[in-house]
């Protein structure tokens, strides 16, 4: 089935992205300075380096929507989605651990990745010795030397029960029973389901393939309803991951729930523009996938 493509359509989605990245820009400045002290605890420092990192992404993600790669947009939206959930994670905790899982975070958890560490950079400078590459050769080697003598305050039975701990899912359900228990009800299960999207195209399983050959085998017009749907989707995904961050970190500085109203309205604004785009497309869905 094909069809022809409105001019508006595709103006849409344009000021669709526009109102999506002005939503975007107003939760990080309002969560940027949120956190922002002159003498931030561990928790507050490495919440606003998630922070960072979420905007990172984000710019690499509207990137590659700007010509239309929703795939690509969608594998590293995944970056973003575990980044977030350890945000979430860290400002959800009781304050009385707060500072304790901090800890977990940027030490025990890092230091649980060491030996891993270690045994690739030894196979590594192996290989850079079979292939006569003595500057990678010392590189490597001075890696596996330092992760070696670095000394591990926790047992090899500890690493293992915390690497389980900050896995993305154990993470997920303890961030959606910590908002149940606080009466707060974001859409966290949405996050996970396309987390999980995101993990079958990166890991190009037959799901991955499946969605991609659902792409590659439309015609031209429908192609691009499908792909303005998808990035108008994709820029959903990104704007209600930040207003979930936003969220968290309202109760961890104690601030007022007035304070996301503003948020909201912007957020409002892009899923109308939004929304419409989607539907638009999901009405050739059905139709395609029962010819195929």
């Amino acid at each position: 089935m094909s069809r022809e493509i409105d001019p508006e359509f595709s103006d849409n989605f344009s000021e669709a992205r526009e109102l999506a990245w002005r939503a975007i820009t107003e939760i990080h400045s309002y969560a940027a300075e949120t956190v922002t002290t002159d003498q931030p605890s561990t928790t507050e420092a490495l919440v606003f380096r998630l922070l960072t990192h979420l905007q990172l992404v984000s710019e690499g993600v509207d990137a590659l929507l700007a010509v239309q790669s929703s795939e690509c947009a969608s594998i590293l939206i995944r970056s973003f989605y575990e980044a977030s959930i350890k945000l979430q994670f860290l400002a959800l905790q009781d304050p009385k651990d707060q500072e304790i899982t901090a800890e977990e975070y940027s030490k025990l958890l890092w230091e649980s990745g060491n030996r891993r560490v270690q045994t690739r950079a030894s196979d590594a400078a192996n290989i850079a010795a079979r292939q006569r590459d003595p500057y990678s050769e010392k590189a490597f080697e001075r890696v596996a030397k330092f992760e070696a003598e670095t000394e591990l305050s926790i047992s090899s039975k500890e690493r293992n029960t915390l690497n389980q701990k900050w896995a993305h899912t154990s993470l997920f359900d303890w961030v959606k029973a910590r908002y149940i228990e606080l009466g707060i009800s974001p859409d966290v299960l949405g996050s996970l389901y396309h987390y999980g999207m995101s993990s079958h195209l990166l890991h190009a399983d037959i799901i991955g393939l499946d969605l991609e050959f659902d792409h590659a085998t439309r015609e031209s017009s429908e192609m691009e309803l499908k792909l303005i749907a998808e990035c108008a989707a994709r820029l959903g995904e990104i704007v209600h991951g930040w207003l979930q961050c936003a969220i968290a970190i309202q109760f961890l500085k104690g601030s007022s729930k007035s304070d996301l109203k503003p948020l909201f309205k912007h957020i409002e604004k892009f899923h109308t523009k939004s929304d419409h785009l989607i539907e638009v497309f999901f009405e050739t869905r059905e139709a395609f996938h029962e010819e195929n």
